[in-house]
């Protein structure tokens, strides 16, 4: 999976040590995450996403074909939404309603790209399979 963390920063203008000031970490943690020397976790996908003003979707490019890595990262995605609800159940963490509002349909908008990339053993046969009820496990679909 490639990411786009450059293109986003180079678009802003801005350096790696000011994009590294806004994430609140180092410019060679910057460096090497926009080389792919260190794994882009979902906690730097969020931070990051936001340090740009972006979308976490539009932060990572998955090729053509099956994306191995989609069912982690949805798995980290899910585990840091979860650590962040017991942290701080039902606080808006000093944001205003519609600052959290928005926040969240983001969150969902990049739910759903996550959850529509391909998985490592879905093949195009498979799609005349849709909707005949064996996906029932699936979480219901999220709409902001």
């Amino acid at each position: 999976m490639q990411n786009r963390i450059r293109e986003h920063r180079e678009r802003l203008g801005l350096t790696r040590k000011d994009l590294a000031a806004r994430a609140h970490c180092t410019e060679s943690q910057i460096t090497k995450l926009e080389r792919g020397e260190r794994r882009l976790s979902a906690d730097w996908i969020v931070r990051l996403s936001r340090a740009l003003n972006t979308s976490a979707a539009d932060l990572v490019e998955v090729g053509p074909g099956p994306a191995p890595a989609t069912e982690a990262y949805l798995g980290e995605a899910v585990e840091l939404v979860f650590r962040r609800v017991e942290r701080q159940p039902l606080k808006f963490d000093g944001i205003s309603a519609a600052e959290f509002a928005a926040e969240c349909v983001n969150l969902a908008r990049d739910l759903r790209a996550i959850r529509s990339a391909p998985k490592p053993d879905d093949t195009h046969d498979h799609a005349d399979q849709e909707g005949s009820g064996s996906d029932s496990e699936a979480p219901p679909h999220i709409n902001p």
